[in-house]
């Protein structure tokens, strides 16, 4: 009673901190409901009716249903065509956060049909994204990486830096279930380089949850065959997650930050800390009662994980007849097959053997089919402990092969170079798996052998053809365990040769690196001496003015006019450089090393005079206002004037700096 009790109250508590964080938008929905109710155009509604079913997209979805289709409900005909696609659209990602894959899938489809007969590219594939997303979720990876890459290839070409950002983060994530940790992480990575220019808090939120997941996922890989590292890849998921939670809560972003506290449980559980786990899932009220059914699935799949860690297995056998099958509800496909394994496991230790095995082979088959690597290797391990217990000695070798296939497949995936010991030392430990399952087939072949000898007495001929048999299969079996030896040293071998590869790679990128280092100080070095020899001269040509100015009177002092022609040669021939521009030397070299630069600012704006390219030249030297002004003979002020000017016909933005977006044209 007092648990009910309990969580009524975090309810109500969820919903007023809810309520306070989504007052930041609550002026928007405000207002375009109030404008929804004054306009009588109807795309003026439809518009209003389509920002307000975005708005509530990752919060309130039965809001985000509503308002998508009471615009749906207006007249086709007199709408706009790309308001009423982005109304489709509104409701299908509605559907998806709702948990009706079905639903979802027919209004994309009534979308893209739309977009594509109207030629909206941009929206067409952003609905191709989002199926791409929805295919993930129901299991149909390859489908989901087809049209991923196929979504990208257009938003790459267009330059659209958040929808690149986007589907980075859904390839990452279709990698991430099919356990390909290295081009998750490789695709967050990228994503993660996007993350300032979005300036999206909640984009920035899913790139650190992903990586959070390949971490969590090399956690459980290495669980097996190395504690101390798990531990360390279980630390850093944690970490990633809680940055993860972070990031989504400055935008009150419900989805993410229920995903994240979700793999928070999962990650305390594999590391067995059942206290920290149930604390959260107790905290998590909002999340378990909400209306996604993959968030609510799969904090159930985690309780139940919970009461079997914690002995409870009756409980958890209770809370797994309850999930759903995948169709009636959106469900994480990998969670609810990992559940399923469970379930057998649970099944086989209350003495239903045989449930367990067609259960637990039924959840082997689908993680074969659709290539989820660690859930296959973790299942088929179990398996294999089952068949050896059960004496059932040739399909344990097999499952065990099969496994071992698997395993050395996943840390290919995350490289050799990093993982040689582990993956020798797993090597090692499975060529011991094979060395007792060779003995328990010794100690069949005796068993045998003795109930041969009963019958020794009546049938002697049969004695030694069993005598025969048994000699055959020592033989076999010390040519296997010889065979079994030199693989092991053969891959000793190996594994010493690949480290001496790493290392002359790791020397040559040392090297590559030095020397790209060098050439960068040459050319730090030319640029400094091309404004020195420029200020120099500049400073030349002032103290030669000066020298004129000074004594161009003592000419008019001198008596005799010959001797004024006299002085007057004289003192040009010293002034000779006067009229000599300092930054004529000075825009041939800049043009050499920075070939194309005044070509580029050129195609930005053509009416650039020389005086603002020459400035525009001397900004990306990074050099002052002050020096500015003494090469080019005018005021600090005219200098700042020029900059502004070069600024407007540039068409920079206010926030934006001119050097830098000079040194990186």
């Amino acid at each position: 009673m007092l648990n009910k009790i309990f969580k009524i109250l975090l309810i109500i508590i969820s919903f007023f901190v809810s309520y306070g964080c989504i007052g930041q938008i609550q002026d928007s929905t405000h207002y375009w409901k109030r404008e929804l109710n004054l306009d009588n155009d109807v795309n003026h509604k439809v518009n209003y009716l389509y920002k307000l079913s975005v708005a509530y997209w990752y919060g309130i979805t039965d809001s985000s249903l509503y308002f998508s289709s009471a615009g749906l409900a207006f007249d086709k005909e007199k709408v706009k065509p790309v308001l009423w696609g982005s109304l489709l659209f509104s409701k299908a990602i509605a559907f998806t956060n709702h948990g009706s894959s079905d639903s979802a899938f027919y209004y994309l489809e009534k979308a893209r049909d739309l977009f594509t007969l109207h030629g909206f590219d941009y929206m067409r594939y952003r609905v191709i994204e989002q199926e791409g997303s929805l295919h993930r979720e129901t299991g149909n990876y390859e489908t989901a990486m087809s049209l991923l890459d196929e979504a990208i290839v257009y938003f790459r070409k267009i330059e659209d830096v958040k929808q690149i950002n986007s589907v980075l983060i859904n390839l990452g994530n279709t990698c991430l279930d099919r356990t390909q940790n290295v081009k998750a992480m490789q695709y967050y990575l990228e994503a993660s380089q996007y993350d300032s220019l979005v300036n999206d808090p909640s984009a920035a939120g899913m790139t650190k949850l992903g990586m959070a997941l390949v971490y969590m996922n090399l956690g459980k890989l290495f669980r097996a065959v190395e504690s101390e590292k798990s531990d360390e890849y279980f630390k850093l998921s944690i970490r990633f997650l809680h940055q993860s939670k972070a990031l989504f809560t400055k935008t009150d972003h419900q989805t993410g930050i229920c995903y994240a506290q979700m793999n928070l449980i999962e990650a305390f559980l594999y590391m067995d800390r059942l206290k920290e786990a149930d604390s959260l899932y107790e905290v998590s009220s909002s999340c378990l009662y909400g209306n996604d059914s993959r968030i609510v699935s799969s904090l159930h799949i985690q309780k139940i994980r919970m009461l079997y860690k914690s002995g409870e297995s009756d409980r958890a056998l209770i809370l797994l007849n309850t999930l759903d099958a995948p169709g009636s509800k959106l469900i994480i496909p990998n969670m609810y097959h990992e559940a399923l394994m469970l379930k057998a496991k649970i099944m086989r230790e209350r003495g239903q053997k045989e449930v367990g095995y067609q259960l637990a082979e039924n959840t082997i088959v689908w993680f074969r089919s659709h290539k989820v690597m660690l859930p296959l290797y973790e299942s088929l391990i179990v398996l294999a402990e089952w068949q050896q217990a059960d004496n059932r000695f040739k399909e344990a070798f097999l499952t065990t092969k099969e496994a071992s296939g698997v395993l050395s497949e996943l840390f290919n995936d995350v490289g050799n170079e990093i993982f040689d010991e582990t993956v020798l030392r797993y090597e090692n430990k499975a060529l011991l798996t094979k060395l007792h399952l060779t003995k328990a087939e010794n100690d069949l072949e005796y068993i045998r052998f003795r109930f041969i000898m009963l019958f020794a007495v009546i049938l002697l001929l049969l004695l030694l053809t069993s005598l025969s048999i048994l000699f055959w299969h020592r033989k076999k079996s010390k040519l296997l365990k010889e065979i079994a030896e030199q693989k092991s040293h053969g891959l000793a071998l190996e594994n010493l040769s690949k480290s001496e590869e790493i290392e002359i790679i790791r020397l040559e990128k040392q090297l590559h690196e030095e020397l790209a280092n060098r050439y960068q100080l040459d050319a730090q070095l030319r640029e400094q001496e091309l404004v020195f020899q420029s200020l120099k001269q500049a400073q030349l040509n002032q103290l030669n003015n000066s020298i004129k100015e000074k004594f161009a009177p003592f000419k008019h002092r001198m008596p005799r006019k010959k001797d004024q022609e006299v002085f007057e040669l004289t003192l040009e021939e010293v002034c000779r450089d006067v009229a000599r521009d300092p930054l004529a030397d000075f825009e041939q070299i800049f043009s050499q090393m920075h070939s194309g630069f005044y070509e580029k600012l050129l195609e930005k704006n053509a009416s650039l005079s020389r005086s603002e390219l020459q400035i525009c030249a001397l900004l990306r030297l990074n050099l002052p206002s002050k020096e500015i002004s003494n090469l080019l003979y005018i005021t600090m002020a005219s200098v700042d004037q020029k900059r502004h000017q070069i600024r407007k016909k540039l068409s920079l933005e206010t926030n934006q700096s001119l050097i830098s977006f000079l040194i990186n044209l």
